[in-house]
């Protein structure tokens, strides 16, 4: 619609409603709607729309065309073949769509592929994973037992759990 408004040299939609050829069935807002609304708009409409832009016969039929092609959604494709040969070609089409976008969205990182600060959460983890292995492991059985007693009676710590805590990370 809009192509055969700029064709017609753009008039307002003033002067489309006012136009002879328009023949009272166009008004400013059905216009308006028309071309920015979210409704397709009725046959009558594009009609009288082409006929207040001056347009031809042809084009008033293409708008018409346009609007049943709309209306009536894609034509199903044609399925020639056995289905298992349909189904494989289904799966080439996906696998050459799945490549281009790829290709294109290159930015977008791979689901199982950590981020930037959950791989530093995971260092920082290991670190304190190891650093807390370290210590344990340079206790003698008496240091340990010692420090467990100590850690239990003050914050009701176990340092053998914790250590186990960390292990499923």
């Amino acid at each position: 619609m809009e192509k055969v408004r700029a064709a017609a040299d753009g008039p307002s939609l003033r002067q489309l409603a006012a136009s002879p050829a328009a023949a009272g069935l166009l008004s400013r807002s059905a216009l308006h709607k028309a071309l920015k609304g979210p409704r397709l708009p009725g046959e009558e409409l594009l009609a009288a729309f082409a006929a207040a832009c001056g347009a031809s016969e042809e084009t008033t039929r293409a708008l018409l065309a346009a609007r049943a092609r709309i209306l009536t959604g894609p034509e199903p494709q044609a399925q020639v073949g056995y289905p298992c040969e349909i189904a494989e070609q289904a799966a080439e089409q996906a696998e050459e769509r799945r490549a281009r976008d790829t290709a294109v969205r290159h930015w977008i990182r791979a689901e199982d592929e950590p981020d930037e600060y959950d791989r530093q959460l995971r260092e920082e983890e290991e670190a304190e994973y190891r650093r807390m292995a370290a210590w344990v492991d340079s206790l003698t059985n008496d240091e340990l037992e010692l420090e467990q007693a100590r850690s239990t009676a003050a914050a009701g710590r176990d340092l053998r759990a914790e250590l186990a805590a960390y292990i499923p990370r």
